[in-house]
């Protein structure tokens, strides 16, 4: 009895509060803030300001690390690998506070430019990549129901691919490892829900599916994330723990 009484006190005191349009107040659940996330074999650490926002990803193992720094229409990304940057991203906000364009500079192999468009719902309806060693640009196209993103199609300047990509999620079940859950609120999110598919569309005659499960904690948390591509026998598994 003890200890259902000080979980419950313990869980008052973790949420927000809000007021409705009457005045009331109730209670609302904080964000999960990822804290580590397996990559293979390394776990990236990461760290936030108060303001929920991504300060570091750390990986011990891989002995490299991302910082980032914020203004106030812009953020900047420093990438080191052990004590030295070996590249930088600087990133551009609009009014939103979301990403217009992306700068990555990379002292061995030049700069590489990705612009963003927005729907009127605020989800990135266009994406323009371009680099500095040619004039070649690829541009991925959102298509959504809602606030959920259903397809991507993608062409390229220097050829006449055109590739699609679908996606379907879990839609009884919130999705804990979005970007603002990772502390990257310049990004919007693609959708509410788990993946559960996405379907690769190359060609007619070339298509890759891959498969998400989970596992899931007793807050209803996503702990693991596991991809298994269809014709592939070893998935790809991610772990990830929580604040």
């Amino acid at each position: 009895m003890k200890n259902s009484i000080l979980f419950t006190l313990i869980t008052i005191s973790m949420a927000a509060c809000q007021k409705d349009k009457s005045g009331n107040t109730t209670l609302v659940a904080p964000t999960p803030q990822i804290k580590t996330y397996s990559i293979g074999t390394s776990d990236v650490t990461y760290s936030y300001d108060t303001q929920g926002r991504l300060l570091t990803r750390i990986s011990v193992i891989g002995n490299w690390k991302y910082v980032y720094t914020y203004s106030t229409n812009s953020v900047k990304e420093d990438y080191y690998t052990g004590a030295i940057i070996t590249g930088t991203k600087n990133i551009d906000l609009n009014a939103d506070g979301f990403l217009t364009k992306e700068l990555r500079t990379f002292p061995a192999t030049g700069n590489y430019q990705t612009n963003y468009t927005y729907t009127a719902n605020k989800q990135i309806a266009t994406i323009v990549s371009s680099n500095s060693l040619n004039t070649n640009t690829n541009i991925q196209t959102n298509f959504y129901t809602g606030t959920t993103l259903d397809s991507s199609h993608l062409t390229y300047s220097y050829n006449t691919d055109k590739y699609r990509y679908i996606y379907t999620y879990y839609t009884d079940k919130t999705n804990s490892i979005g970007n603002k859950n990772s502390g990257r609120l310049f990004y919007p999110e693609d959708a509410n829900f788990p993946l559960k598919q996405v379907k690769y569309i190359f060609s007619p005659a070339n298509i890759q599916i891959d498969d998400y499960t989970y596992s899931f904690d007793s807050q209803n948390r996503i702990t693991k994330r596991t991809i298994t591509t269809a014709g592939s026998s070893t998935p790809s598994v991610n772990d990830i723990t929580y604040y």
